[in-house]
């Protein structure tokens, strides 16, 4: 198995497209023969535009219906546009973590998303694994998706709120220390 880097780095001169080269790079298993698949794979890479389209245009639970529909009707396999959802989002949590990304244009797309932190990336993860799950047993594909935008969605709002709530703590922490340290003085 190869590194990122090194797969790239060894297949850059036999390809034309380097931005499509480190998207499949970035997504396969470390072999040669697994990143040239990618590469020639046009579905992989409209499961990979149409979750960045979901990422982007999931803001309210208004929009899970009209995602859903998009999802559904585009024709790409289910499993491939959770796969791609899920490698998404792992570099997503990566890149809060301040984490190197292997693929510098990631950092501008994560950079025009609202409401992610790392937090709401891996609980988004973990609801992607259990719609995988839901997916082996056949379940209903429009039922599995709709779930999986709505308990994306919730990610985003508690952990946001949980943010939130940890800072005013913080502060209120800090506000006090302040003043009983005043106190002794």
């Amino acid at each position: 198995l190869f590194s990122p880097e090194d797969l790239f780095n060894a297949l850059k001169g036999d390809f034309a497209d380097t931005e499509r080269l480190k998207i499949a790079v970035a997504n396969c298993d470390g072999t040669i023969g697994g990143a040239i698949r990618l590469y020639e794979d046009e579905g992989f890479f409209k499961a990979e535009d149409l979750a960045k389209n979901t990422l982007q245009n999931l803001n309210s639970s208004k929009d899970v219906l009209k995602i859903s529909s998009e999802i559904l009707s585009s024709g790409v396999d289910i499993k491939d546009f959770l796969s791609a959802l899920q490698t998404i989002l792992r570099d997503m949590a990566v890149y809060f973590s301040d984490g190197k990304l292997f693929n510098a244009n990631l950092r501008a797309f994560f950079d025009t998303l609202t409401g992610f932190n790392r937090a709401s990336c891996i609980y988004a993860l973990d609801k992607i694994t259990d719609s995988l799950k839901r997916e082996f047993f056949n379940n209903n594909d429009t039922m599995l998706i709709e779930r999986l935008l709505l308990s994306i969605l919730e990610g985003k709002y508690k952990w946001k709120k949980l943010s939130k709530m940890s800072a005013f703590l913080l502060f209120k922490c800090v506000q006090e220390v302040s003043i009983f340290i005043k106190n002794l003085l």
